[in-house]
């Protein structure tokens, strides 16, 4: 019940690369018109995606309200699909939404500047201007999406399990390599702990997007924690209606089923 993350330049066979993947392991593979689909399903607007889908948000872009809920519901999307375990998933930060989980391998595949524009001139029937204005901006919007939606250097090494440079390498190679590497480091209790992790996090982002983006229940400080199977929520509100508003939205979220209402009731605060 392994899952594989995929980071990829503009150009460095990534979409290829999965799909060969599959072919090996006969996981799912979970990619951007998959997870745009489910994102229309809950309400997220397609100029939204636009605007925040492996794009850093610019300086007059839309409300904040909007890119948390964005945000949150592209966590909410990724956890889902990868506590089912047995999923290759192409960017969209799943790498840092699911990093440090065991079970959990992250990729980066690479290639050469030069490969690149080879590659792209020869896809897209173009000149190389065109072909490097592409690498230029495809490798601005996804460092800006690392780095802004969750604080990380797109470049940096040390946040994968594996980079791999697939200037020689045909997408079958690849993807050989990496479910290699899958079996040589990922052992059955790292994917049943994984699994288990994944799961309550997912809860965890379903309590969020109820009470804070759906139901809109004004908690200051919202937070909400499995632990050993309990629910934790924790926050302050201003009414103990909306604490009870609050208990009562949980419950009916899959897989919550001992809960422990920890949000404190002061009269004069206010949610942020």
């Amino acid at each position: 019940m392994a899952v594989i993350c995929i980071s990829r330049e503009l150009a460095a066979n990534g979409e290829e690369t999965a799909r060969e993947l599959t072919k090996i392991n006969g996981y799912r593979f979970i990619e951007r018109e998959f997870i745009e689909s489910r994102m229309l399903e809950k309400k997220i607007e397609p100029q939204d995606i636009r605007h925040f889908d492996e794009h850093k948000p610019g300086p007059l872009s839309l409300m904040p309200e909007r890119r948390l809920r964005f945000l949150q519901i592209l966590k909410e999307i990724i956890l889902d699909e990868a506590s089912k375990g047995n999923c290759i998933i192409l960017g969209r930060g799943a790498g840092a939404i699911l990093q440090g989980t065991p079970g959990l391998v992250s990729v980066r595949l690479i290639a050469p500047h030069d490969v690149r524009i080879h590659r792209i001139k020869l896809a897209h029937k173009c000149d190389e201007r065109t072909a490097e204005h592409q690498i230029r901006q495809s490798d601005h919007d996804r460092r800006g999406f690392l780095k802004y939606f969750f604080d990380l250097n797109w470049q940096d090494g040390d946040i994968y399990d594996l980079t791999v440079n697939t200037a020689s390498l045909n997408p079958a190679g690849t993807a050989s390599l990496i479910d290699k590497y899958r079996e040589l480091t990922v052992s059955s209790a790292d994917e049943k702990l994984g699994i288990q992790r994944m799961r309550d996090r997912k809860i965890e982002a379903a309590v969020i997007t109820e009470i804070i983006y759906t139901r809109k229940i004004r908690v200051q400080g919202f937070s909400a924690v499995m632990d050993k199977g309990r629910l934790i929520l924790n926050g302050v509100t201003s009414s103990r209606e909306e604490a009870r508003e609050a208990e009562a939205a949980v419950r009916g979220i899959e897989g919550v089923e001992a809960l422990d209402n920890q949000i404190a009731v002061l009269p004069h605060a206010t949610a942020s």
